[in-house]
């Protein structure tokens, strides 16, 4: 079930990730993912960073929430063919980095104050989920370091972050290393948009409830997803 689609199990930590045998997506990434997202009833929060290196528009997203049953965060890197300007960035489309384009990504995810993980790979997209968990948002938080093949592209990404309002304090460049910490959360001045997530945390607080009391036979998330899976799929689908 798992492997297709690019995740693994981690025993040790009873934890799913994914990272450098994530399957390459086919299509483009679009910086409209975000409200992809939060139509299938993720409350996430993002952080976009672009940055220009070698002729190409980059963006690293960084991303921390809620969605369902699963407790997660993760990294992910796109890039575009040219140099954009700042308007296109919400109109353009990013490839997903190739091969070729892989960064060096780790982070620690933690809950609270409470450590969940530590994820290391030279991937374009590193993540993880925890299952059965509930937390919003501001509960979340992730170490993160990033290696880049060069210190010229390391301190474009680095002034990529200081434009999304971290301060350079926060942000530490050792060679080619970037090392920040994630978890500051999105600020929604819609009251539209925070009516919405809230129902979508009610949801997702009552799906990990459900989801405790039917697999409470088991230990293991990867048996009680196994036991949602064949028994009662339609539950699973909705975490």
């Amino acid at each position: 079930m798992l492997h297709p689609s690019g995740y693994s199990y981690i025993l040790s930590g009873d934890i799913f990730t994914s990272g450098a045998d994530s399957c390459q997506p086919k299509t483009d990434c679009l910086t409209a993912s975000d409200q992809i997202f939060s139509r299938s009833g993720m409350v996430f929060d993002t952080l976009p960073v672009y940055f220009n290196y070698a002729d190409k528009t980059w963006r690293i997203e960084f991303r921390k929430g809620q969605s369902g049953i699963f407790t997660g965060g993760g990294i992910e890197i796109c890039y575009a063919d040219r140099i954009l300007d700042k308007k296109e960035y919400n109109l353009s489309c990013f490839r997903y980095a190739d091969t070729e384009s892989m960064l060096n990504l780790s982070f620690s995810f933690y809950e609270k104050n409470s450590e969940v993980a530590q994820l290391s790979s030279n991937c374009h997209r590193l993540a993880v989920f925890k299952t059965g968990s509930f937390f919003i948002p501001s509960d979340l938080s992730m170490r993160i370091s990033i290696s880049f093949p060069s210190y010229e592209m390391a301190r474009s990404f680095a002034e990529g972050l200081v434009d999304t309002e971290y301060s350079c304090d926060d942000v530490c460049i050792d060679c080619q290393t970037v090392r920040f910490t994630f978890g500051k959360s999105v600020w929604v001045r819609n009251p539209l948009f925070r009516l919405r997530n809230k129902i979508r945390q009610c949801r997702n607080d009552c799906l990990c409830q459900i989801y405790s009391f039917l697999t409470r036979p088991f230990c293991l998330s990867v048996d009680k997803v196994l036991y949602l899976h064949y028994y009662l799929p339609f539950i699973l689908h909705k975490g």
